[in-house]
């Protein structure tokens, strides 16, 4: 465990993996995660962060424990982008997991590999790109250069992506997801297939700022599962977002605080009593 350091630097956690945070906010659409993505690219260039360490404190008794553990650090290139990438077990001791991010000439993702708590190499994605610079196709290989998992995108003349398609090794049933958009090119709705049979679907209603401000899960049968609703700052900052069951019923709470370029400062969980269970803080370098 590690004492939390109070330093005047900001940070955040590029969702590069879809991957990475967000406990109820796994739930969140496509959309929503690619906003995030680009606009965490754009402040971390801007505060000129070269790495960050994520803190997390337990609530006992009402009030967050005195000493953290460190569950995440990333480090960046001076252009946004997370190079490396590493995840530790819940005591905070231990690695669980590290990525290293590689990138072409033309800034893209070239390769994730993925090494285990040994240090030896569990995984590695490889990207390939269509003429117009979108994402084509990754490839994930175990260690011994088996194909794992292959994602293939489709994009419609406006280059906006409007299928995906998932399929792991000898699976003859992949998973698909269908994207549908309004005329501000945002995604309305995500439908999710196993091969042809429809398995659940995301609707997603924005603001006029085009922001996501609620999200609703149904089911192949059209059951409301899961709602997420979100609100924002006045300079566009996700501030918190609540997730429920269809019936209404909560099931968590997200806050979050930022700094001034739009860097999370604080992100703090609470219960379906909107009690506190935890709190992520940020410890920072910048670039000199």
């Amino acid at each position: 465990m590690v004492k939390m350091k109070h330093l005047n630097k900001v940070t955040y956690t590029v969702t590069l993996l879809i991957i990475m945070i967000f406990s109820s906010r796994a739930y969140s659409q496509y959309n929503l995660i690619l906003k995030q993505q680009q606009k965490s690219y754009n402040t971390i260039k801007i505060a000129k962060i070269k790495s960050g360490t994520q803190v997390m404190f337990k609530y006992t008794g009402g009030k967050p424990e005195a000493d953290g553990q460190t569950i995440m650090y990333n480090e960046y290139d001076s252009t946004g982008k997370c190079i490396h990438w590493i995840r530790y077990w819940p005591d905070g001791a231990k690695i669980e997991e590290t990525n290293q991010y590689a990138f072409d000439n033309k800034g893209r993702i070239a390769s994730i590999v993925s090494k285990g708590m040994n240090g030896n190499i569990d995984t590695r994605i490889e990207y390939t790109y269509d003429f117009n610079g979108n994402e084509a196709e990754s490839d994930k290989y175990n260690a011994g250069g088996s194909l794992m998992t292959t994602w293939t995108h489709k994009y419609d003349k406006k280059g906006r992506e409007t299928e995906q398609t998932i399929t792991k090794g000898s699976d003859p049933l992949p998973m698909r997801k269908i994207y549908i958009y309004d005329d501000s090119k945002n995604i309305i709705e995500t439908d999710f297939y196993r091969q042809d049979t429809l398995t659940y679907k995301y609707v997603t209603q924005y603001d006029q700022k085009d922001n996501p401000v609620e999200e609703n899960q149904f089911s192949r049968d059209g059951e409301h599962t899961r709602r997420i609703l979100y609100l924002y700052d006045s300079a566009g900052n996700q501030i918190e977002s609540r997730t429920s069951f269809g019936n209404g019923n909560l099931i968590s709470v997200i806050k979050c605080r930022y700094d001034n370029f739009g860097n999370p400062l604080e992100e703090t969980q609470y219960n379906a009593k909107e009690e506190p269970e935890s709190i992520v803080k940020y410890n920072y370098e910048y670039f000199k």
